[in-house]
C-alpha cells in the first residue's frame, strides 16, 4: 500500500506533528507513505501562492510528486 500525506506546510507545531506521527507509524507498518506540502508541489501554499494555477495542474503536480516517490500512485490520499 502506498499513502500520500498533504498539507500546505510543515511549520513547528501540531499539525506538523501529528503528521510526523502518522509517517512513522506507517513506515514502522510497512506502508509506504510521502508527506507532501506547499515547499514541494508549488501551489499547494496559501491562495494568493496559487494565482493563476488551475485545480487540475495542482492535482497533476501531486498526483506527479507522489507517484515519483512512491514508484506508483497513491492508494490512499489523506489531506490534513
Amino acid at each position: 500500500m502506498r499513502v500520500a500525506i498533504v498539507h500546505y506546510h510543515l511549520e513547528p507545531g501540531g499539525v506538523t506533528s501529528v503528521i510526523r506521527v502518522a509517517s512513522e507509524a506507517l513506515t514502522s507498518a510497512g506502508v509506504a507513505n510521502v508527506v507532501l506540502t506547499g515547499e514541494q508541489v508549488p501551489g499547494l501554499g496559501y491562495l494568493t501562492e496559487a494565482a493563476g494555477l488551475t485545480v487540475d495542474e495542482l492535482v497533476k503536480r501531486l498526483r506527479a510528486a507522489a507517484s515519483d516517490a512512491l514508484g506508483g500512485p497513491p492508494d490512499v490520499w489523506h489531506f490534513h
